[in-house]
């Protein structure tokens, strides 16, 4: 009667043993889902803000020139054009770079962390 117990014993710690190893394969898998999950978020952000920096300056390019042809026609000279809109653009980047915490790095430190901190429902 004791090798039956002892050899049902061993089918019960092999049983329960079956099963963490697959639910440790679970959580695994699991854990590759949210893994692909946030970093298919994080690189279609990348993306979009890629085309959009794009986009903005090609954008501001053109501004640019039509501010040059209108302030050539005001000043009378294309030169002193060029260097009043070259002077707009480098107040404008030295604004952006003097708020540089405020406008990027902060943002960028809140999606990153809520993307990473954030509890997922199963």
């Amino acid at each position: 009667m004791s090798t039956f117990g002892i050899g049902k014993e061993m089918e019960e710690l092999c049983s329960i043993w079956r099963h963490a190893k697959k639910h440790l394969m679970l959580y695994g898998d699991y854990a590759r889902l949210v893994l692909a999950e946030k970093m298919i978020v994080l690189f279609s952000g990348l993306m979009l803000t890629f085309v959009l920096i794009g986009l903005g300056l090609m954008t501001l390019f053109y501004i640019g020139e039509c501010c040059v042809q209108l302030l050539a026609l005001i000043t009378g000279s294309l030169a002193i054009a060029h260097a009043i809109v070259a002077a707009g653009f480098v107040c404008i980047g030295l604004i952006i770079y003097l708020m540089r915490k405020r406008l990027i790095v902060v943002p960028l430190t809140k999606f990153i962390s809520k993307l990473i901190l954030e509890k997922t429902t199963t």
